[in-house]
């Protein structure tokens, strides 16, 4: 199993009970938000789920100009979540989400470029969803609006947060732009300790609504998604981050079948600021993108629910100097017993 991520997203519907890929963002993918909707009467009891995002990042751009990659720095990162969640009935339900990371980079430093690998537990979010509306009519016409909310728990390791610490102490005896690395090295790149951390340090908290609007085989969704932050470890509070998305789809199938497919066009836009540590503004931390691309969704009866989606960055708007994402897969496979 190659690098697969998850970060997410809204995974709306095919019929059936739905699962939520996160609200992942770029150097914001752990504070994903998992959502379900269901374009059908979302089915009580327990449901169990994976979901993974991948995510390639090889160009570097300062203050949203491109930049030459003269050292080949690169970052490959994979989120790999276990969901597990209960429905108490078709309004309510709770869901908490496990995910485990791994990196794979090349970083510019001192002394030439050095590789390497940070793989671990991730930060762990509980989250909890209120279907505030739901109409379904004839001609398989549906409207629903779910609301959520959840709070994101400080499991992941934080300890690279430091690097922006050590980076200040010794900036003057390396020159504007080094950092500190947890090799021990002093790194100048566009890849920072905060792209590599595998946990915030801190609590957050997650926010959320999702609505979708079905008549026939013709469909539209949108996904809303907020993460509050607080300041964690090493006096770092990571930016509070917003994404948006939405899209128009249509089922290749239609009327009541066991088989539904559909496809889903998608746009995504993130936004979020600068981090602070200590007060001060970390250079490299804050990204607004606008991703466009496909979505295939299918379901089985009203027990499986599965989606792969490719994100392609269309507008990327970085502060300091950052590797960006050249592109990003998401994909998740959810069962309701």
């Amino acid at each position: 199993m190659k690098f697969l991520t998850r970060s997410l997203l809204t995974v709306l519907a095919v019929a059936a009970a739905g699962l939520a890929t996160a609200a992942g963002a770029y150097a914001c993918d752990l504070c994903s938000v998992y959502t379900t909707v269901a374009m059908e009467q979302i089915k009580a009891g327990p449901r169990v789920g994976l979901a993974t995002q991948f995510s390639s990042l090889k160009s570097l751009r300062e203050a949203g100009e491109e930049v030459d990659n003269d050292a080949g720095e690169m970052l490959r990162s994979s989120i790999t979540q276990l969901l597990v969640g209960y429905n108490f009935n078709p309004s309510w339900g709770v869901q908490a989400s496990v995910p485990w990371i791994e990196r794979r980079f090349r970083q510019e430093i001192e002394t030439g470029t050095t590789s390497g690998r940070e793989d671990g537990l991730g930060d762990i979010a509980l989250t909890g969803r209120w279907v505030a509306l739901d109409n379904i009519g004839e001609n398989q016409t549906v409207l629903r609006a779910t609301l959520r909310g959840g709070i994101k728990l400080p499991t992941g390791d934080s300890d690279l947060l430091a690097e922006e610490e050590h980076g200040e102490e010794h900036g003057e005896e390396l020159g504007a732009g080094a950092r500190f690395s947890s090799h021990d090295e002093f790194h100048e790149g566009g890849l920072h300790g905060h792209d590599l951390a595998l946990g915030t340090g801190s609590v957050d908290y997650l926010l959320g609504a999702d609505m979708f609007a079905s008549r026939g085989r013709a469909f539209v969704s949108l996904a809303v998604d907020y993460s509050l932050r607080t300041e964690g470890d090493h006096d770092y509070r990571h930016a509070d981050d917003l994404t948006v998305s939405a899209g128009p789809g249509v089922f290749f199938t239609h009327g009541p079948t066991e088989h539904r497919m559909a496809m889903q066009l998608v746009a995504t836009m993130q936004s979020k600021g600068q981090d602070t540590q200590a007060g001060e503004k970390v250079a490299g931390s804050a990204l607004t993108a606008v991703y466009l691309g496909p979505r295939i969704l299918y379901s089985w009866r009203t027990s499986l629910v599965a989606h792969l989606e490719l994100d392609l960055p269309t507008v990327l708007n970085n502060s300091g100097l950052s590797l960006v994402p050249d592109y990003r897969l998401r994909a998740g496979l959810s069962w309701l017993l």
